[in-house]
């Protein structure tokens, strides 16, 4: 069930870029993730207002900093810089950086098929994240490996600071306080590029709507339950969930982007999902092999 609830977490989250290029792809990422950010935090508070202890504010920001502020505005810089479709399968990479980030930091190996799956993405998504491509951008690649990045290394600290901090507590404030750092930064953005926000404030009905699911499905709901589930499964394991991020952005980005790929892409992406799917139901019983400790000289 654990699994379950986190990879319905991964598949809202998988419509991210296909909601950017329905109604904000005229929108600075920074505007973006402050929209996506504090609104979901201010709803979740309303209602069931928390208050951190003082000890816990500390934590909490730094989380925030890396959780929302930072990571937030690289998703929206993955979705404006390559194909809504892409952009959700290629956060199927996310196992193989969980298990070396994990082997690093953890000193633990990964499984076989953990291990096999994860040279296995190496190779397809070399193939389907080709910067010569139509519509694929070195930004949008470097953005989508830093955000991925990003995701493992915060959920690590912010698992570590879930020990002391309740679960809602952390998902509303670290939202509220993610979103008023990007107030700011995207303040001193508009100061300095005002035409980057000329059509920020005009709104129809598909940036209405959108803008809803990313606030509502998208960011309050999801991260929620993400909360909840990150205290029940290890940061590895949400990884591997995270095989339904694509599935959403497969379904959304053919259904309302109207994108289209090859048989052969297609095929690819299926690939990605499916083994990673099979990596995951094979290593749950498994416990982690630890790497053995480095000699230390004398």
């Amino acid at each position: 069930m654990n699994i379950i609830m986190a990879m319905m977490v991964t598949f809202l989250w998988g419509t991210t870029a296909a909601a950017t290029h329905i109604g904000f792809m005229d929108w600075p990422p920074l505007a973006l993730a402050t929209l996506r950010a504090l609104p979901a935090g201010l709803i979740l508070l309303a209602l069931k207002p928390t208050l951190p202890k003082p000890e816990q504010w500390k934590p909490i920001l730094a989380n925030a900093a890396i959780n929302i502020t930072l990571f937030f505005s690289l998703v929206f810089l993955v979705a404006q810089n390559l194909p809504a479709t892409l952009a959700a399968v290629g956060m199927s990479a996310t196992p193989l950086v969980a298990l070396v980030v994990t082997m690093l930091v953890k000193r633990t190996l990964p499984s076989l098929p953990q291990a096999a799956v994860a040279l296995l993405l190496v190779g397809v998504t070399s193939t389907l994240f080709n910067p010569s491509s139509e519509g694929i951008t070195v930004i949008g690649i470097a953005s989508m490996v830093s955000a991925m990045l990003v995701m493992i290394m915060g959920s690590m600290y912010l698992k570590h600071a879930m020990q002391t901090i309740d679960w809602w507590t952390m998902v509303v404030w670290q939202l509220i306080l993610g979103g008023l750092m990007l107030l700011p930064l995207g303040a001193i953005q508009w100061w300095m590029n005002a035409d980057l926000y000329a059509t920020a404030f005009s709104f129809d009905a598909d940036r209405v709507w959108t803008g809803l699911w990313l606030v509502l499905a998208n960011t309050a709901l999801a991260y929620a339950v993400f909360m909840w589930v990150l205290t029940r499964i290890n940061v590895v394991q949400f990884a591997f969930a995270s095989i339904a991020n694509p599935v959403g952005g497969i379904i959304v980005g053919a259904l309302l982007v109207h994108e289209q790929f090859s048989t052969q892409e297609y095929l690819l992406m299926l690939l990605m999902i499916g083994a990673s799917l099979v990596a995951q139901m094979l290593s749950q019983e498994r416990k982690p092999a630890r790497l053995p400790e480095p000699a230390i000289e004398s």
